[in-house]
Order: structure tokens, then C-alpha cells, then sequence
């Protein structure tokens, strides 16, 4: 639960009345999306809420191969991990601070060659405050593998809050989704395959999460692109749809991923002369640090 009135996440730092809840005087927040290093502190603040939120891992492409064999799409990135209004008391501060915003990992490109499986994502960064000494970190999301003839992996999560990237299916089947509901970071779905009987796969949905309760579609073997999730200007945003398997043209790329912390999407297979999918890269991080005064 958030005790403070929030703004929303790429606005300018500000100071807003702590209307809803009046154990404490004036809040000045301080909203980061990219790595700020020297800050100083207000004068008079007696204590920080801090939330941190890590980069999501990137989504991998799908296979690109022969007609009879099984070509899966590649795997979901993981989320980022998400920390909510940890408080630090202003002693642990030294005079300066900095803010470390982890970037979303790399997506996996499509496959121009035959018969080749598909390229990994990259790995998401870690979010941080540190100042003198002490730090306080959040940890990235790891990346989705390259569709196979066997299945991919998903990328591993941030560990608080997140979830890992989806598996592909390894008989070629339809992609899947983050298998945890209710999580504050969504690790990305996986793409969809084609099976060894040339039947292309649909993608999947993107998980929702609380802040952002609209995960984005997955693709449609031969018919709608993916679309994507949410992006919650407040906290962690839904993962977006991942690509379908097609016959015949390329494979399905995953949709962006614009929600924070979220895992990429995986790309959809191919059959061999066409481009298999393309993953999606993983959502930014963010840091936002509040002070408290009396």
C-alpha cells in the first residue's frame, strides 16, 4: 500500500501535501528514470520512502527452420524485482546520494538464416540507491531464450515482487504466460511455435499486475500482431502480447513493452525462407525517493 500521494513517473520532481495521511508534514518526491548521481539532500527531512523498481529482461525470437520439424517461439523475459515504500531513516544518508535506473534488456532479433534458432534477449539492469557506504539495490530481470526445436527457456525474475518469463512450448504449441497472478512485476510471454505437423501457433496474452490491470494480446497465427500492455505512470506496468508462428511470412514480432519492470515478449516461429519473430526488449527500470519532513 502507498502512504503518500504520488506523481506520475517521468514528471518533474516536486513537493506535495501529504493529504492521506496526516502522521507526517510535506512529502518532496523525487522521480528517476535515469541514473542521477550527486544528489543532495533537502534541508530538514527527517526520514525517505524509497521505492525501486529493476529493468525487465528481453524477450527472445522465435526459430527459423524446415517444414516438419517442431520450431518454437522464444521465450518471455523475466521482470524486474519491485520494492515499495522501504523506509530509511535520514542517518543512513550520507551528503550526497545516487539513483541507478536499470534499463530494460536487449530483444532478441529475428532470424534471417535457415534453419537456426533463435537469439536470446538481454539481461534487464538493476535499479539502486546508494549513498556513502550503504545501498539498498533491486535486482533485473534475466532474458528469454531463443525459440529451438526443443522449447526455450524463460528469463529468470528480479526476486521481490517479480515473476519469471513464460516457457515456450516444446512441441511447438502456443506461447504461454507468467504463471503467477497477482505479482507486482510481469515476466513476458513466450511465442508461439510450429508444430511438427506445420501448424503455426498463436502467441499470448501479457500478464497484468496490480498497477496496471491490462496486459497486452497475444498475436494471432496468420491473422492480428500482438499488441501491448499497460503502462502505469505511477508504478510497474503489464507485460505486452507475444508473436505468433506463421506459414508462409514472417513469424510474429512481440509488442513494445512499455510498462515498467515488465519482462519482453517472445517472438513467433518461421518456417524456413521467412524471418522468424522478433522478442521485445524488457521495461525500464525506475527509483523514486521521498522525503519525509516534520
Amino acid at each position: 500500500m502507498r502512504i503518500y500521494p504520488l506523481l506520475p513517473i517521468g514528471t518533474t520532481a516536486g513537493t506535495v501535501a501529504a493529504g492521506d495521511d496526516v502522521r507526517f508534514g510535506p512529502v518532496e518526491e523525487r522521480i528517476y528514470t535515469a541514473t542521477t548521481l550527486n544528489e543532495t539532500l533537502p534541508t530538514g527531512a527527517v526520514g525517505v520512502y524509497v521505492d525501486l523498481c529493476a529493468g525487465g529482461g528481453g524477450g527472445g525470437s522465435g526459430r527459423r527452420g524446415a517444414a516438419g520439424t517442431v520450431r518454437t517461439g522464444g521465450g518471455g523475459g523475466g521482470s524486474g524485482g519491485w520494492i515499495n515504500a522501504f523506509y530509511l531513516p535520514i542517518t543512513w544518508f550520507a551528503a550526497t546520494y545516487n539513483a541507478v535506473v536499470g534499463a530494460g534488456g536487449n530483444s532478441g532479433a529475428a532470424v534471417a538464416v535457415d534453419d537456426t534458432n533463435g537469439n536470446n534477449g538481454g539481461t534487464g539492469g538493476h535499479s539502486s540507491l546508494k549513498s556513502g557506504a550503504n545501498i539498498i539495490q533491486c535486482f533485473r530481470g534475466g532474458p528469454g531464450l531463443g525459440g529451438s526445436a526443443v522449447g526455450a527457456g524463460g528469463g529468470y525474475s528480479g526476486g521481490i515482487g517479480g515473476t519469471k518469463g513464460g516457457n515456450s512450448d516444446g512441441a511447438g504449441g502456443i506461447g504461454a504466460y507468467s504463471s503467477v497472478i497477482g505479482s507486482d512485476t510481469s515476466g513476458g510471454s513466450s511465442g508461439g511455435g510450429i508444430t511438427a505437423l506445420n501448424v503455426p501457433s498463436n502467441g499470448a496474452l501479457g500478464r497484468a499486475v496490480p498497477y496496471s490491470p491490462n496486459g497486452g494480446s497475444g498475436g494471432i497465427a496468420g491473422g492480428a500482431n500482438p499488441t501491448s500492455g499497460d503502462a502505469c505512470a505511477y508504478g510497474p506496468g503489464a507485460a505486452s502480447g507475444s508473436g505468433a508462428g506463421n506459414i508462409g511470412v514472417a513469424g510474429q514480432d512481440a509488442a513494445a513493452t512499455p510498462g515498467y519492470g515488465a519482462g519482453g515478449g517472445g517472438g513467433g516461429a518461421s518456417e524456413n525462407g521467412f524471418a522468424s519473430g522478433a522478442g521485445s526488449t524488457g521495461g525500464a527500470g525506475f527509483v523514486i525517493v521521498r522525503f519525509i519532513f516534520n
